[in-house]
């Protein structure tokens, strides 16, 4: 059973490093798959300046970094900044495309598609459309936009193209409200179905909201751990939650069950965080649920 990921590896300046440390879709999607067993191979690009060293690392975790691509560009840098008390990223430097040929070779269970800023687009959506049963689609980088100052804002893409060759996407309570135009759970649900998204993943402060085409409902973990840091957990969310789909569990359980072990693992400091833990995974609950009789 394997999971493709198809995004940027990054060089991430957190907190008051003054060095970089690992980052990107194949860092931490591959390794919460990974952690649930299931194997990963990552299609990524980095430019030159990206060090062995960090390869890797993420290569000692179990993931098949053989379809890396090293392209004469400096490599994508981001930097975590705050503003108004707000965190946000700064783009330092732009990063390679992913060629779209390197992805003709891709013959996997799942696809993760998850682009951090521009290395994918919708080409290569529709090419990985023809090569998985199931392709997960994490939004965020279709929607960023950079600005003067380097920051990353958001704007709103063609959504219901990148919506029409999705099995699974994935998405912040904020993507969210610039894909639909609404903020709350239900109002976001119904939109997202209007727009023809088949199942939803969408990540709020207080839980997950789990849109399929015949419920929406939202999760809740239980006696949570607020994490001063969330690096990576769209991604880890989005790995876990592929990977136990794939185990055979329903879109329901897998969602409540990536959401548990994501819990769990932001315990951890980036970027190594899926990893075992001598605690329990915490217990997710149903906060309310409406099925396809009671929809409008």
């Amino acid at each position: 059973m394997e999971v493709v990921i198809v995004g940027a590896l990054t060089l991430d300046y957190l907190g008051d490093l003054s060095s970089p440390v690992l980052g990107g879709p194949p860092v931490y999607a591959g390794q919460a798959a990974t952690a649930l067993g299931v194997n990963v191979k990552a299609y990524t690009a980095v430019g030159e300046d990206f060090p062995k060293t960090l390869i890797k690392g993420l290569a000692d975790l179990g993931i098949d970094l053989s379809a890396t691509h090293v392209l004469g560009k400096p490599s994508y840098r981001f930097k975590a900044v705050f503003k108004d008390g707000k965190r946000m990223l700064s783009l330092i430097s732009e990063g390679p495309e992913i060629p779209l040929q390197s992805l003709e070779d891709v013959r996997a269970d799942a696809v993760i598609a998850s682009p951090v800023f521009r290395e994918i687009g919708v080409k290569h959506l529709s090419l990985l459309r023809e090569r998985t049963e199931v392709l997960v689609v994490d939004v965020q980088g279709f929607l960023r936009n950079v600005g003067e100052n380097g920051l990353v804002g958001l704007r709103k893409p063609a959504f219901e193209e990148i919506a029409s060759l999705a099995d699974v996407l994935h998405c912040s309570e904020e993507e969210a409200a610039v894909l639909t135009g609404f903020n709350g759970p239900a109002e976001v649900s119904e939109a997202l179905r209007r727009h023809g998204a088949r199942t939803s993943l969408v990540g709020y402060v207080e839980g997950l909201l789990v849109v399929t085409e015949g419920n929406y409902m939202f999760l809740s973990v239980q006696n949570t751990h607020t994490p001063i840091d969330t690096t990576g957990a769209g991604d880890m969310l989005t790995g876990a939650f592929t990977a136990l789909l794939m185990k055979g569990f329903s879109v329901e359980e897998a969602a409540a069950k990536a959401l548990g072990y994501l819990s769990l693992w932001l315990r951890n400091p980036p970027p190594f965080r899926a990893s075992s833990h001598s605690q329990p995974v915490p217990e997710v609950k149903v906060v309310w649920k409406k099925s396809e009789s009671q929809i409008p």
